[in-house]
This record gives structure tokens, sequence and C-alpha cells, in this order.
């Protein structure tokens, strides 16, 4: 009886180290997203499309990780507590890594002139989740789940 306690401990606090902390996963989702820019934009590129952004600047970097982190900026949250389709919405919305043609303001006309690109950069967004996941996710899911 003795050895399964030990054993169930054991599996309970190795599954728990495996975790992936926020921090690390933001990491690696920015990581994903900028070796995929290069694979993208050269495939784009021998087909004559327009490209992407290079790399994701500092400023798209800090866009991903506010997400990640409580109102007061203090805490990362838990990747249980964010939806990848919410952070997908919002993110994609102001990622600006596939180019806007029109400026970037909030009124119809633009917003639809712009819908290309916002949907450029939410597909950008997706195939990332979707790699570090290792398949397609769901509305349903958060980020702790696409982690595992």
């Amino acid at each position: 009886m003795k050895k399964y306690v030990v054993m169930i401990a054991l599996m309970v606090s190795s599954s728990a180290f495996a975790q992936t902390s926020t921090p690390e996963f933001v990491d690696k989702l920015v990581d994903t997203i900028n070796s995929q820019l290069i694979v993208i934009n050269k495939e784009r590129a021998q087909k004559g499309k327009k490209l992407y952004c290079s790399q994701l600047n500092e400023d798209q970097v800090f866009l991903i990780a506010k997400y990640f982190r409580s109102k007061d900026k203090k805490a990362w949250l838990t990747l249980d507590s964010v939806s990848a389709d919410r952070f997908v919405d919002l993110a994609g919305f102001n990622l600006s890594c596939y180019p806007k043609p029109c400026p970037n303001y909030d009124d119809l006309v633009n917003g639809i002139c712009n819908m290309k690109s916002y949907k450029m950069d939410r597909d950008l967004l997706d195939s990332a989740l979707e790699k570090i996941k290792g398949g397609k996710f769901t509305i349903n899911e958060t980020m702790a789940d696409i982690a595992r």
C-alpha cells in the first residue's frame, strides 16, 4: 500500500513540474510566431504576395504578453484563465503584423478596408497556437489546454 501512495505522489508531483508557466508559454508563443514568419514570408515572396512583418517587434511582443497579465500588471494570469479563442480575437485585432492598407481608425470604412489584415493576423496566431498544441483547438479551450 505504501508503494502505491509513493508512486501516486511521484506521478502528481512530476505532472505539476511538467506544466508550462505563463511566461514560458508567452516566450514559446512569440518564438513560434517568429519562426513561422520566416517560412510564411519565404513562401509568400515566391508567389509575389504581400509579406507579413519579418519578426514581431517589441510592441507586438508586449501586446501578446499583456493578455496574460493581471489588470494591475503585477502578476501573470494562469494559462487556465485565458481563453484561446478570445486571445486570438483580441490580439489578432491589434497585432498589425500583416500590413494594413488603410489608417487604423475605428470607423466602419477603415474597418472594412483593413478586414483582410485582421484576418491574416488572426490566422497567424491560430497557426502558431495549433503548432504549439500539435493540432486544431476549439473555442472552449484555454491556453493551458494548448500548452499541454
